[in-house]
C-alpha cells in the first residue's frame, strides 16, 4: 500500500502527527527569472473567480494529478508543460483535463505555459540527483532503516525534494526526515512505492515489445480492467496470461473491446444464432466471426458456408427467430 509522508508528518504506524523542523529555516534558492511579457493567466481572486476553472495537472515522475486553477481558455493547451504556483513554490507539471470534482480545493494556480528555458531548468535540477542520493543513503544507513531509494523529484525552484522508495511494510522515519531536512535544507517528502509505481522508474517492456501501457499512458493508472473484458473478446480465461507485470489484468484489454462489442451486440458471442437475408429470405446460422479480419461466417441449411464483412452482413441480414431446421435441433 502506498504511504506518503512529508516533512510535515509522521508515518502512519506512529503516534500523533508532529511537525519536525530544522531550527534554522532553510534558504531556498532565488526564484528563476519570469518574463513579464509572457502570457500569464491571472491567479484566482474575487474579481476573476467566475472566469477560473480547475484543471488536473500531473506533477513528478509518478505523474500524480493535482487540482490547480487557471482561465477557462487554457483548455486548448492540454498536454502542454505548465508552471504552477503551489504552497512550496513554483513547480513544473503537465496540463490535463478539467477536474471533475467541483468541490475540490485547488492547491494553487497555473502561472503560465512552460517554455524551453523552464524545461532546461528542470533538467539542471536533476543534475543534483547523485548528491541527494548519497545523502539519503547515508542517512538511511545511520538510522538502520530497511528501505531502498528508487527515484528523486525536485520542484522547479528546488524548494522541495521528493524521495521515492521501496520497503517491505511501514517504516518509522521521523528522524530520517529531520536529518534530510537539516542536511539538504529543503522541504522533504517521502513516498513509498507500490509494485505498479515502480514500473514508472524503469524501462520495462510488455510482452508486445513496446513500453508498458501504464507508463506510456498515466491515465490508465486510475482505470480498473475487469476480467470480463477477456470474455467479450473471446479470450480463454487464463489469469497467468491475462495478467501484466503488476499482476493485474493487462491495460491493453481495453484497447479493442469497443470493436468486439460492436460485433457481439449484433452477432452474439456464441455461434448458432439464426439470420435471414432481407433480399430473398435466405436463412442461415452464425458459424463464427473474427473482429481482426472483419469476417462473419454463416452456414445455410444446405451446409453452404458464406463469408461477409460485418458492414455487409449488417446491411443484408437481420436476426431471425429459430426454426425447426436441422441446425436448431
Amino acid at each position: 500500500m502506498t504511504d506518503e509522508i512529508t516533512a510535515n508528518g509522521n508515518s502512519a504506524d506512529t503516534g500523533p502527527r508532529a511537525e519536525p523542523r530544522d531550527e534554522t529555516p532553510p534558504e531556498p534558492p532565488s526564484k528563476p527569472f519570469v518574463d513579464e511579457a509572457k502570457e500569464t493567466p491571472p491567479k484566482a481572486d474575487s474579481s476573476t473567480a467566475t472566469q477560473q476553472v480547475t484543471y488536473a495537472v500531473r506533477i513528478g515522475k509518478l505523474r500524480r494529478k493535482y487540482p490547480f486553477v487557471a482561465p477557462k481558455d487554457l483548455a486548448g493547451h492540454a498536454g502542454r508543460a505548465v508552471i504552477v504556483d503551489a504552497d512550496y513554490g513554483l513547480d513544473l507539471g503537465v496540463l490535463g483535463e478539467l477536474w471533475q470534482d467541483d468541490g475540490v480545493k485547488a492547491l494553487g494556480a497555473i502561472v503560465r505555459l512552460a517554455d524551453a528555458d523552464d524545461l532546461a531548468q528542470a533538467m539542471r535540477n536533476s543534475e543534483t540527483d547523485a548528491e541527494c542520493r548519497a545523502v539519503f543513503n547515508e542517512a538511511v544507513a545511520g538510522e538502520k532503516l530497511q528501505m531502498k531509494l528508487v527515484g528523486i523529484d525536485h520542484s522547479y525552484e528546488r524548494t522541495k525534494i521528493t524521495f521515492y522508495y521501496h520497503a517491505e511494510g511501514r517504516v518509522d522515519f521521523r528522524q530520517l526526515v529531520k536529518t534530510l531536512a537539516s542536511k539538504l535544507r529543503r522541504r522533504i517528502e517521502l513516498y513509498q512505492l507500490n509494485l505498479r509505481d515502480q514500473f514508472l522508474f524503469h524501462p520495462f517492456l510488455g510482452p508486445c515489445g513496446r513500453e508498458l501501457c501504464c507508463k506510456a499512458k498515466p491515465e490508465l493508472f486510475s482505470q480498473k480492467v475487469p476480467t470480463r473484458l477477456a470474455k467479450q473478446q473471446k479470450l480463454s480465461y487464463n489469469p497467468a496470461k491475462m495478467a501484466g507485470m503488476c499482476g493485474k489484468p493487462r491495460c491493453c484489454l481495453r484497447y479493442e473491446v469497443d470493436s468486439y462489442k460492436e460485433f457481439a451486440d449484433f452477432l452474439g458471442v456464441k455461434p448458432g444464432r439464426p439470420f435471414k437475408r432481407r433480399a430473398d429470405g435466405l436463412e442461415c446460422r452464425l458459424v463464427d466471426w473474427n473482429m481482426l479480419t472483419d469476417k462473419v461466417i454463416v452456414e445455410t441449411d444446405e451446409e453452404e458456408e458464406l463469408t461477409f464483412s460485418l458492414a455487409e452482413f449488417k446491411r443484408d441480414f437481420a436476426p431471425a427467430t429459430a426454426t425447426g431446421s436441422r441446425r436448431s435441433k
